[in-house]
């Protein structure tokens, strides 16, 4: 389903947050609708375009010489005020019936970060586009729901790591420039074995 920018805000029946491009920035899982802007548009172009958990919001146009252009979040809660992808963007929606979207969008993620998805793309100056009707037609096969079930956990698990490992390392980041700092304040005095470790390293 395609996006939509609408009109100003109270210029259109309803009011709505269009989602922009840094919903992508810092490889988001979930959809953050804090990330969009105020808008409007009318109750038939919001009732097909209306977020809602298990929705895929697909980045249609975008990235850059060195980002290539596919990323996916996914909707995990029900959005506060009604929300809707903007027109850089595709509503992909998993019928639930047949799939988990879970599964759905842990396989789309996995095919943009391993490069999959630059067969699908066309650039033009610095904007890449997506070639939504080829990239839709890639063939999907589902595993049986308990393995579906099976593959999303063990996702989200590696993502939770990941996050964590993420903080870390901000973490011991901040800590290393905080040390430098006193210690090229010249507050301290720097012990002689410093000197005799830095040589031997």
């Amino acid at each position: 389903i395609g996006g939509v920018w609408g009109k100003g805000p109270g210029d259109d029946e309803c009011d709505v947050t269009a989602l922009n491009t840094s919903l992508y920035e810092g490889d988001p899982i979930s959809a953050d609708e804090h990330r969009g802007t105020a808008r409007s548009l009318s109750q038939r172009r919001l009732s097909s375009r209306q977020l809602r958990p298990g929705d895929i919001v697909l980045e249609r146009s975008g990235g850059s010489n060195d980002q290539p252009v596919g990323r996916v979040v996914i909707v995990s809660h029900e959005p506060e005020h009604p929300t809707v992808p903007s027109d850089f963007m595709r509503l992909v929606r998993p019928s639930q019936d047949i799939v988990d979207p879970k599964y759905v969008f842990w396989r789309l993620w996995s095919q943009y970060h391993e490069g999959k998805t630059l067969k699908f793309q066309t650039q033009t100056t610095s904007i890449r586009n997506l070639r939504i009707p080829e990239y839709l037609a890639q063939p999907l096969v589902f595993p049986s729901r308990p393995t579906q079930a099976a593959v999303v956990a063990l996702a989200e698990r590696a993502q939770d790591f990941r996050c964590k490992a993420l903080s870390v390392g901000d973490s011991l980041r901040a800590l290393r420039t905080a040390l430098l700092a006193e210690l090229l304040s010249g507050d301290h005095q720097i012990p002689e074995s410093y000197d005799r470790f830095l040589e031997a390293v």
